[in-house]
């Protein structure tokens, strides 16, 4: 996306697929932690909620900051790295 932004239909494009991503990872993280603890399901959701908000808003911020500081092309590449780094810390970890 980083490379696509002059062309309107490849930033929504790649904006929905994203988004897209991120509904599914919830999903899929909610249920994760929902299991941990079955009788209390609604402390469980309550911290992790909490827990997507912060890490939500602080990405913002340092996303608004990194563009400004570095351009988007970087700030894309950036991102790319985390997520190959929070990638390979998956495969890596053992399963529980």
């Amino acid at each position: 996306m980083g490379f696509g932004l002059a062309n309107t239909l490849v930033t929504l494009v790649c904006l929905a697929a994203f988004d897209a991503g991120l509904f599914a990872a919830q999903v899929a993280n909610q249920s994760t932690v929902l299991a941990i603890e079955p009788g209390a399901p609604a402390r469980c959701n309550s911290a992790y909620m909490l827990v997507y908000f912060i890490g939500g808003s602080l990405g913002t911020a340092l996303g608004a900051a990194a563009v400004e500081w570095f351009g988007w092309q970087a700030t894309a590449l950036i991102a790319a790295a985390a997520i190959v780094a929070a990638a390979i810390s998956t495969v890596r970890s053992p399963l529980v």
